[in-house]
């Protein structure tokens, strides 16, 4: 073996510091001449002690990478299956309009300030009550310069949540968070979804999962352009309710402030006329989504490999 392919990715990614370790063993034990990093949702090699030893030891291999840019809808292939593996059928357009929106805060805060930024604006308007949230990471420590220090928040309690005050989501049973808990966004009209993965145009597991449950989106993205790409897609980014001018704004402050305007608006307007106003679009995106997972992805053997290491067979099948 001279060639070696490396998958990275949340629960197995090599951004996880032990995963160096076990790397290492496989180079130096198989020959290896060159190494491929392929990364689905980190888009960079953190500047851990580890990962720079691993680098200096290894400065004569070959290393080159792929990045999220180099696969842009491998979510939406990844978390279809899913579903079309464990015969997990969408259900139809809720007919419950009691509650507006759903905020998935949670999950790793560790370097995510646009997760903490918006924490913190949703609660300073007293807005977190008008909706569900959850918030299982309190760590909030984030890294600039080299320097880590805490995210100082003055309205948001920085305290674990559960959804509807539940005891943690079993990850066995939703394969490491795929997909949502479908009985929590069942009351929901919107999800509000976090991508903030550094500058790159790119859409997660939580995304792809809003369209499939037939729910609103409401995205807000470290990256400018998402809900651009989306509407290129054919997805229906809501404009007949909100200004998606703010996706395309630079400042981080700023751009926070600008969505939970758009939340805002949304909360003080009569549910039933947003049900209404969204009740076509939720179905439409559902429809896009089949019609571009039903398409063969130009990375399908990248996609058959990743399948392969994080034990989830590809049951999809194209021509």
């Amino acid at each position: 073996m001279s060639n070696l392919k490396v998958y990275g990715q949340t629960e197995m990614g090599l951004h996880r510091k032990n995963k160096f370790v076990d790397l290492q063993r496989i180079i130096d034990s198989k020959n290896i001449k060159s190494l491929e990093l392929l990364y689905f949702d980190e888009p960079y090699i953190p500047p851990w002690d580890e990962v720079l030893d691993f680098l200096e030891t290894n400065k004569n291999l070959n290393i080159t990478y792929k990045l999220n840019k180099d696969f842009p809808l491998f979510y939406f292939y990844v978390v279809f299956n899913y579903y079309y593996l464990n015969n997990i059928k969408s259900k139809k357009i809720s007919s419950n309009k009691h509650l507006t929106y759903f905020a998935w805060l949670a999950g790793s805060t560790h370097n995510r300030l646009y997760r903490c930024e918006l924490a913190e604006e949703l609660a300073r308007r007293n807005l977190l009550s008008e909706g569900k949230y959850a918030w299982t990471d309190t760590t909030c420590d984030l890294t600039l310069n080299g320097e880590t220090k805490k995210f100082e928040f003055n309205h948001f309690k920085n305290e674990l949540k559960f959804i509807d005050h539940k005891q943690p989501i079993d990850k066995k049973k939703f394969n490491n968070g795929l997909p949502y808990p479908q009985d929590e966004l069942e009351d929901c009209i919107f999800n509000i979804v976090v991508e903030d993965v550094k500058d790159e145009v790119f859409f997660s597991e939580k995304t792809v999962n809003t369209f499939y449950v037939k729910k609103s989106l409401l995205l807000l993205s470290s990256a400018t352009g998402n809900l651009l790409q989306l509407k290129k897609l054919g997805f229906d980014v809501h404009e007949n309710i909100i200004d998606i001018s703010y996706d395309m704004i630079t400042d981080r402050k700023k751009k926070v402030k600008a969505f939970v305007d758009q939340i805002e608006k949304i909360v003080n307007m009569d549910i039933n006329k947003v049900y209404e106003l969204t009740k076509l679009s939720r179905k439409n995106n559902m429809e896009t989504l089949i019609n571009i997972v039903s398409r063969k992805p130009p990375y399908l053997d990248d996609l058959k490999q990743w399948s392969l290491v994080f034990n989830s067979p590809l049951v999809m099948k194209w021509e």
